[in-house]
């Protein structure tokens, strides 16, 4: 293979120093490297500047036999693209020492009707209007930059004319190299490039049909991409649903469906078709209070959006501006919890005489919307009775069997007495039933526990005290009820709120786990714990409910922290110093002091310990 690989290095740099009469060699070295499946072939110019190529021959069959070949393939690429630089270069240098008065000659030609210097200059005025370095969005790969073989197919798609549709494919392809700093579909789907038979604005809704396609990763033909792409993106959406379109499949798209959908209402359309985050957008044109998808999915808070729905009714936004004015909501789980309590309770009353049951907006906001159309009286409903907030995720099931409930103690037993047609995992079903959610999320526990192997231990030491009527213990390494403590709390920490990196964590990692205060049976107060890097154990935070002996918890807490220093080589022993749950209480009440920040062993996306303070 070494031989071959001489060959191929040899033929490379005859072939940069020969093709086109260059006389000077353009590159001092080219080295070749291959590490398992990956080969990473290295070249550097007679300037210093260097490139580097890199293929997975496990991608391409004939490159696991044969990885010269790939070698080759790089190679004969990248000199495509070198020669293609060095005509440009060239045809200026010409343009130059000619003066102003040259007609343009044959010469200035890149193959039968392609203007390479017209295509270039294009390529690099939009590029410096969009604010990209014009020297580096080139790439002989097509990847990372444009590839001169594409251009040349886009500029014949555009009939070899310095038309609107190749500029168009020009900027769109620049918007997604300076979005993702890369051109193909790795993110998001390629822009295709335009064809002969397309006029501007036929091809600016290829383009758009094309992406829709994409993205739903099926396949269709070209005139249905086009007939797509003319209409709201939305309805086009709702088309492809009602076709019943598979996945990596080819769709004939039946257009019988579209008049039907045309005489829907926004909102008879919005709820049949959208998801809560577009039906914002379709409805309202924005999120609100400056929410993003990026920041709702970091800290899986997406499905948490209230029904935009509920807000075309124009007290509920004049009470959500009036809420928002009333308290601070800096945070993106302070901002859904304002939303959620304004779709609940529509007025700025009842909104008031919620949060001020609770320490903090946060708390407030720890509740799963009832998805009925009977909202007014569960907002009374919970006004009256707190506890049933836990339940509001069962209230659909709860009307559909029994009716509406007359007091608290029957919404109770006519809760615990629902079942899950779709869980089999009996504890699964026992806790989610006890802490009110309803089928799907039940089976998204059930999910998560299937896919996660048990772990066999943890770092996190066993210890158990007890104190008056309080017990401080650490759950079992393999208590699935680790994954619900939020919800017995009152705080974020459950697999669909903001903390839900942490429940998993603490349920699936060696170095993580959870302690718990109970009184009797009643779990009143939790931490979820991890380990540093130096042997500290950190209490993430300390979460409880709201009437509790806050002086005893912190008592236990202190207690505990003695009796694990020395456990599995615990040397401290620290909290992180939030605003959260009743940590700041806690150290109130002891005094904390802030120290130096452990860092975990394994990263976790979410913590409220970035500093800490020191309780032992």
């Amino acid at each position: 293979m070494a031989s071959n690989i001489n060959v191929i290095i040899d033929n490379f740099t005859k072939k940069l120093s020969l093709e086109e009469k260059i006389e000077e060699k353009f590159w001092k070295t080219v080295c070749f490297k291959m590490d398992g499946n990956k080969i990473t072939i290295t070249w550097e110019s007679i300037n210093g500047g260097i490139k580097e190529w890199i293929t997975f021959v496990s991608r391409n069959k004939k490159y696991q036999t044969n990885p010269a070949l790939a070698m080759d393939s790089a190679l004969r690429i990248e000199t495509e693209n070198i020669l293609f630089r060095v005509k440009v270069n060239r045809i200026k240098q010409l343009l130059k020492n000619a003066g102003d008065n040259l007609s343009r000659p044959d010469y200035l030609k890149y193959g039968i009707g392609y203007d390479v210097l017209q295509t270039h200059t294009i390529i690099q005025n939009i590029a410096e209007e969009m604010g990209l370095n014009p020297e580096n969005i080139y790439d002989s790969m097509g990847i990372y930059g444009f590839n001169h073989e594409i251009i040349k197919k886009a500029w014949f798609g555009s009939r070899a004319k310095n038309r609107g549709p190749f500029k168009l494919w020009v900027i769109k392809n620049m918007e997604k190299l300076k979005k993702e700093g890369r051109l193909d579909n790795y993110h998001s789907p390629s822009i295709p490039e335009p064809t002969k038979t397309m006029s501007y604005d036929v091809y600016k809704a290829y383009i758009k049909g094309s992406i829709l396609i994409d993205e739903l990763r099926i396949n269709t033909s070209v005139k249905n991409k086009i007939r797509l792409g003319k209409i709201n993106k939305h309805i086009a959406r709702a088309i492809l649903l009602e076709n019943n379109i598979e996945e990596y499949k080819y769709c004939k798209i039946n257009w019988d469906v579209y008049p039907k959908i045309r005489i829907l209402s926004k909102i008879e359309f919005a709820e049949k078709y959208l998801t809560q985050y577009k039906g914002w957008w379709y409805l309202h044109k924005r999120i609100p209070l400056g929410l993003t998808a990026k920041e709702l999915i970091a800290i899986n808070l997406l499905d948490q959006l209230p029904n935009p729905i509920l807000f075309t009714d124009k007290i509920r936004r004049k009470t959500l501006q009036k809420a928002v004015k009333s308290y601070s909501c800096i945070t993106t789980e302070e901002k859904i919890a304002i939303l959620k309590i304004t779709a609940l309770f529509r007025d700025i009353g009842r909104v008031n005489s919620w949060i001020k049951k609770f320490a903090d907006l946060h708390d407030a906001g720890q509740f799963i919307l009832p998805k009925t159309n009977n909202l007014e009286f569960w907002a009374n409903f919970v006004l009256k009775y707190p506890e049933a907030r836990y339940y509001l995720g069962r209230t659909k099931a709860v009307e559909k069997i029994y009716g509406l409930p007359k007091s608290w103690v029957e919404f109770k037993i006519w809760v615990s007495s629902l079942k899950y047609n779709s869980v089999s995992n009996l504890q699964v079903a026992e806790l989610s039933s006890k802490y009110g959610l309803d089928e799907k999320e039940a089976l998204d526990y059930e999910k998560f526990v299937e896919k996660t192997p048990t772990k066999k231990a943890e770092s996190i030491p066993y210890i158990k005290i007890k104190k008056d009527m309080y017990t401080f213990e650490k759950l079992s390494h393999d208590d699935i009820e680790g994954l619900y403590l939020g919800l017995a709390t009152d705080c974020c920490q459950h697999l669909h709120d903001a903390g839900s990196a942490c429940a998993k964590a603490g349920y699936r990692d060696i170095e993580s786990g959870f302690y718990v205060v109970k009184k009797g049976d009643k779990i009143v107060a939790q931490s979820w714990a991890w380990r540093g890097k130096k042997g500290e154990l950190v209490f993430d935070s300390i979460e409880g409910l709201r009437k509790i002996n806050k002086e005893a918890i912190a008592d236990l807490y202190k207690q505990a922290a003695k009796q694990l220093i020395g456990k599995l080589s615990v040397t401290k022993v620290t909290v992180g110093d939030t605003e959260y749950g009743i940590t700041s209480d806690i150290k109130d009440i002891l005094d904390g002091v802030s120290c130096k920040s452990a860092k975990m062993i394994k990263k976790i996306s979410y913590t409220d310990a970035d500093d800490q303070w020191l309780l032992v």
